[in-house]
């Protein structure tokens, strides 16, 4: 049958059981027999083609979509996140844009997806990831510790101050480190400048372990 609502049903199925594949040839039967696609299918369609890593049709789906309808939280979340595990940040960019411009609420996912395709890049970028965190900070959203293990993994060969300026906020903001973040820090610490570090025991002083 060509019923929107039993392919929409399809597109969510194959997304939760993590049947991405199948899913993504549900959306390619609804191209294929014309079926009114709603802004259910193209989130869907569009979480289903990302964890296929399948970043161009990621792309055309929110093209499409945003031409016929106004982009809603779940569209904008879904092209977020395909963007975060690209490591699309011009892509993550113009999605926080178009939600400030269309007053849509913006909360903590939104940002840490930014900072993690910040993380992501092929050339990570660890001024845009601050730049995402000063502003979810002015927005009133206070960070969280997975908001803290995007930024940190954002922060490829960036310099050892600006490190310790992220561990400082941190804990002034009363964020506990967990063993995600350490090993992330940790890692980032050594890829800064290893010249700083004399040996592992500073280290550990250093992180508090």
């Amino acid at each position: 049958g060509r019923a929107p609502r039993v392919y929409n049903a399809a597109l969510t199925a194959a997304f939760r059981s993590a049947e991405y594949q199948a899913g993504t040839q549900v959306y390619e039967k609804m191209v294929e027999l014309d079926v009114n696609k709603s802004l259910p299918a193209y989130t869907m369609a569009m979480k289903l083609f990302a964890n296929e890593s399948r970043w161009s049709m990621v792309r055309g789906l929110w093209d499409e979509a945003q031409e016929a309808y106004m982009p809603d939280d779940p569209l904008c979340g879904a092209r977020i996140d395909a963007a975060a595990d690209q490591g699309d940040i011009a892509g993550a960019a113009k999605v926080l844009d178009l939600m400030h411009a269309s007053k849509l609420s913006v909360d903590i996912g939104h940002f840490t997806s930014g900072m993690k395709a910040c993380k992501n890049a092929d050339e990570p970028s660890y001024s845009a990831a601050q730049f995402l965190f000063d502003k979810m900070v002015e927005g009133d959203i206070r960070p969280n510790i997975i908001a803290f293990c995007s930024l940190v993994g954002a922060h490829r060969r960036a310099p050892l101050k600006q490190l310790q300026e992220t561990r400082h906020r941190m804990a002034k903001l009363g964020v506990r480190p967990n063993s995600v973040f350490l090993d992330i820090y940790l890692i980032r610490l050594l890829q800064s400048d290893v010249n700083n570090i004399r040996s592992i025991l500073d280290i550990k002083l250093f992180l508090g372990r």
